[in-house]
């Protein structure tokens, strides 16, 4: 008889076609009551497959990953960032098997978005990871509740993709109780030259003697043009230069909520936790501010003496939840262990965030105050067109830099829990931005202990009696 050749299941490493899968699924959900020896007769004799093409070994496997599928309750999405791909999460990936119960939880290392399909732009590549996310809920229909984790330009591609999978109505991402957000040195704000959204490799060439002004002020002038150039839409889009059809950039539609666009702050809410991790230090592209969301004064002090590397500083673990919830949290949180510190943390505005044109004003104004006097005579000794271009220029930072004071003012308005990670003293601080995820464990092996953390993290938050109460609430609501 001829045998049917044999491709890698997508659920493990086990080999079978797919055909005996879906005869095997088919013929199980009718004959649950029956040993399992009898379910893979049966699926071998439907597939008319001789049972001298597999060992029973292989067919036990099988048998085993078939059966695990059925009870997976926990989608766990993780993005990689810009150029990255699928494997750049293995080490957290390997940290989290250690401590969650994998029999019920789906880890997916998203391989919608690599390498140079990233430069696409932060919409286009939110739109497929979307895609990737809506097909594992169909093949996986026992699942309850999802997770998304993002590391840099992967943080924006889950807030995306988590606002076009969101309904408004059961307030669900996707079919799915949302249950734990978490990004790892993600450009919530965007890029820019100078400002919140600072990138800091642009602000360390101005402490360079001499010339370190002259430098900065250059690369902020061709920041825009060269992303734009090399990064394509992606780098538009990370400087809020996409403005498009009389649009707003789309990071800023990404912290409101509309129909046409999506919601996507309603999406963020939704969740049961918000965490972002953030370097306090040593990250070349993204600052602490802006992966933190906390204006730069908002930022806790950090003694210059503290020497430690990996995580340094953690809000307490009620920081993530809603008001309500964290206050509920609190008083049923004097007999357990809760990791973190209750200093330092940013409290959500009381108040609606600000007009466009009223964050725009106060840039100006910041602007205007730190230039000091030198500002005008400075024009004044300018020629009318170097006058008419260092105006221009001063009008589109001020744009960008009211842009992501708008952001960061929306996303305030939601409760997260920081994390601060240093890697200043460690041998290749440099590296800041992949170690916090171990992008590559070669290279970026000093980030270890981060993976670790985040991952008992979500274990504890998983086994947190509190807070899986809260889920259960939210499934017998629907």
């Amino acid at each position: 008889m001829k045998s049917v050749p044999l491709i890698p299941c997508r659920c493990s490493p086990c080999r079978f076609s797919p055909q005996l899968q879906l005869t095997y699924k088919r013929k199980c959900s009718i004959v649950k009551r029956r040993s399992s020896h009898e379910r893979l007769l049966i699926a071998v004799c439907s597939a008319e497959i001789a049972t001298s093409t597999y060992t029973m070994q292989e067919l036990s496997q099988h048998a085993d990953c078939m059966a695990d599928n059925q009870n997976k309750k926990h989608l766990v999405v993780m993005a990689n960032g810009l150029f990255g791909k699928a494997s750049n999460w293995d080490v957290v990936i390997d940290e989290l098997q250690k401590v969650l119960d994998t029999s019920q939880t789906l880890l997916v290392a998203s391989d919608a978005n690599s390498l140079m399909q990233t430069f696409d732009g932060i919409d286009s590549c939110g739109d497929r990871l979307a895609a990737e996310v809506r097909q594992k809920a169909k093949e996986y229909p026992s699942l309850e509740k999802i997770s998304l984790l993002g590391h840099s330009m992967g943080g924006l591609l889950v807030r995306y993709a988590a606002g076009k999978l969101y309904d408004p109505i059961t307030h669900l991402i996707c079919g799915l109780i949302p249950a734990h957000f978490i990004t790892l040195a993600t450009p919530h704000m965007g890029c820019d030259g100078e400002g919140p959204a600072q990138v800091p490799f642009i602000g360390w060439t101005g402490e360079v003697p001499v010339a370190g002004h002259s430098i900065q002020r250059l690369l902020q002038s061709v920041a825009k043009p060269f992303v734009a150039t090399f990064m394509k839409r992606t780098g538009q889009q990370f400087f809020m230069h996409d403005t498009e059809e009389d649009r707003q950039p789309l990071l800023v539609r990404m912290s409101q909520d509309s129909a046409q666009n999506g919601y996507f702050l309603a999406a963020l809410n939704s969740f049961v936790t918000r965490t972002c991790y953030a370097n306090a230090g040593g990250d070349h592209l993204v600052g602490w501010a802006n992966s933190s969301i906390r204006h730069p004064d908002e930022l806790p002090v950090i003694s210059p003496q503290t020497r430690l590397r990996g995580v340094i500083r953690e809000d307490l673990l009620q920081t993530a939840l809603q008001p309500q919830h964290a206050e509920a949290f609190s008083n049923h949180a004097a007999d357990r262990h809760i990791r973190g510190v209750a200093h330092g943390v940013v409290q959500s505005p009381a108040e609606e965030p600000q007009s466009l044109a009223d964050v725009s004003q106060a840039g100006s104004m910041q602007r205007q105050s730190s230039s000091g006097a030198n500002t005008v005579p400075e024009t004044q000794s300018l020629s009318q067109p170097q006058q008419q271009q260092k105006q221009q220029q001063a009008e589109d930072t001020v744009s960008s830099s009211a842009y992501a004071l708008l952001i960061l003012r929306r996303l305030q308005t939601l409760p997260w829990r920081r994390i601060d990670v240093s890697f200043q003293h460690s041998s290749m601080p440099f590296f800041a931005h992949n170690h916090i995820q171990v992008t590559r464990k070669w290279l970026n092996w000093e980030g270890a202990p981060v993976c670790q953390h985040l991952a008992q993290q979500l274990a504890d938050m998983e086994k947190d009696e509190f807070i899986q109460q809260i889920m259960g609430t939210s499934r017998s609501d629907l």
